[in-house]
């Protein structure tokens, strides 16, 4: 069973994973896709969704975007 201490910890997570899709969601209303900050967001996203809540996590999922770009995109898509 969560603690006090898990349960704070989860919905730190997810206010932080939505205020990024936030973010991300009025620069993609802009049309803004060449915004650098939007590829930092799509890798710290996937990162928390990966439970990876940290910088280094972003920095994986970023070297996996520079990899194989498009693949965040596509996953944000399908759900």
């Amino acid at each position: 069973m969560p603690t006090q201490v898990d349960t704070d910890r989860i919905a730190a997570l997810q206010a932080m994973r939505a205020s990024r899709v936030a973010e991300l969601e009025t620069i993609d209303a802009a049309s803004d896709y060449g915004n650098p900050r939007r590829g930092l967001l799509l890798a710290d996203i996937a990162a928390l969704d990966l439970g990876f809540p940290t910088t280094a996590g972003t920095l994986e999922v970023w070297d996996l975007m520079k990899e194989r770009p498009g693949l965040l995109d596509l996953q944000r898509v399908a759900g």
